[in-house]
């Protein structure tokens, strides 16, 4: 039983399946379903060797360095704000908060006014993983800092730097509590909201000028795949090197098929979702090399497919199928697509419905509870996901797919 897997953007590790634990919850979860032996044939995709290359190390972004030479962002604020300084404080206890005024009084605020703000600010960075038990103990350690701050005498209490720091290394070290570069973007994010509210948009800028190059590299490389893909991709009749990863995983597939009898199953994950489309709407069952051939049910996970049919990107896009004209797109011929299945995230920003674009075709939903941009992550990080197109696949809501026995 064939089950082809193809990547989206930003990946670089040819190992992505395996290392990212897509493999095994395929085999644990979406296997079953559908083998009718006892082994299963998992074939990755990776086209990500394929995708966009940066021949100067992003020293484009005004004011850095090469990404290979640039040292990771110290934490930025106005010391004014007892939020930010709290949440800025290094979670590793090797790390120390780089700040020159360390003994510079930084305002007063009450116990409770701070710790409610805390609580609400850790609440939106934790949001990135909600499976994630980290969250108990970083909510504890934020709590005990902020106690350690205060003298139960006095309602305000103004601190430094310094004091700060005594108050707070030893619970967050003793609780061995590390956060990543996002959830450092989200507290400045925080922060540089707070400024916009009180107008220093300026201010606001800079804030987020500093982080600048942390989210260039991921949103830079998802568009340079993009636009790689695009102008790369060949023709139908000499398809390019990424179209040909997967039609190469397509190939084997259909090997195994026609050994076995057993379907073929395609998921892929947001870019490869038009990768998957275009194999199938312009070369496969058309082009030579690739007659006879037919995937039995595609799921697109977070995918793009209906926004460039909308753009008119694909080489089987044509303008008569519009809204104008109260028609929809043709999917890929039955002879080459059983069922196809589309699953959006409510949180992923990047994820699109297809129904009202294309004719034979299911939107499906699924709610990882992750906030953007990690929601796009969603589908190939939780087993719920997995879980959810396995029911798909036994309880088909499309003619053409037929489960097997």
């Amino acid at each position: 039983m064939p089950i082809i897997a193809i990547h989206g953007t930003n990946v670089r590790n040819p190992n992505w399946a395996r290392d990212e634990g897509v493999l095994d919850r395929l085999t644990q979860y979406v296997a079953p379903a559908i083998q009718r032996g006892p082994t299963c044939t998992i074939i990755p995709v990776y086209w990500g060797g394929d995708g966009v290359v940066f021949y100067w190390n992003h020293e484009s972004l005004p004011g850095t360095v090469p990404v290979a030479k640039a040292a990771a962002p110290a934490p930025v604020g106005d010391p004014s704000d007892p939020v930010l300084l709290v949440l800025s404080l290094p979670y590793e206890s090797s790390v120390r908060v780089p700040h020159a005024a360390t003994d510079t009084p930084v305002g007063d605020i009450t116990k409770s006014a701070l710790g409610a703000r805390c609580q609400t600010a850790l609440a939106a960075r934790t949001l990135e993983r909600p499976a994630d038990e980290a969250y108990a103990p970083s909510a504890d350690a934020l709590s005990e800092t902020v106690d350690n701050l205060y003298d139960e005498q006095e309602p305000k209490q103004t601190f430094t730097y310094h004091s700060v720091e005594a108050a707070s290394a030893q619970i967050l070290s003793a609780k061995g509590i590390a956060t990543g570069w996002l959830q450092g973007i989200a507290d400045v994010i925080i922060h540089a909201v707070e400024e916009a509210e009180h107008g220093d948009a300026l201010q606001m800028a800079k804030t987020l000028l500093r982080y600048r190059q942390p989210l260039n590299d991921p949103v830079t490389t998802l568009f340079g795949d993009v636009f790689v893909y695009l102008s790369k991709r060949g023709t139908p009749q000499a398809p390019g090197p990424i179209l040909l990863d997967f039609l190469t995983a397509l190939k084997a597939a259909a090997e195994e098929k026609a050994k076995t009898g057993e379907p073929i199953v395609v998921l892929s994950h947001s870019q490869g979702g038009q990768i998957v489309y275009e194999s199938l709407a312009s070369i496969v069952g058309t082009q030579p090399d690739y007659a006879g051939i037919k995937v039995d049910l595609w799921c697109a996970a977070g995918c793009q497919v209906s926004l460039f049919e909308e753009m008119k990107l694909f080489w089987s896009s044509k303008v008569e199928y519009s809204a104008a004209n109260d028609n929809k797109a043709p999917s890929p011929p039955e002879s080459v697509l059983g069922t196809w299945v589309t699953c959006w995230d409510p949180t992923d920003v990047l994820s699109f419905t297809a129904a009202p674009i294309f004719d034979r075709v299911v939107d499906v939903s699924f709610e990882s509870g992750w906030a953007p941009p990690l929601s796009h992550r969603g589908y190939l990080d939780l087993p719920e996901f997995y879980q959810r197109l396995h029911n798909v696949i036994l309880n088909p809501t499309v003619a053409g797919w037929s489960a097997p026995v």
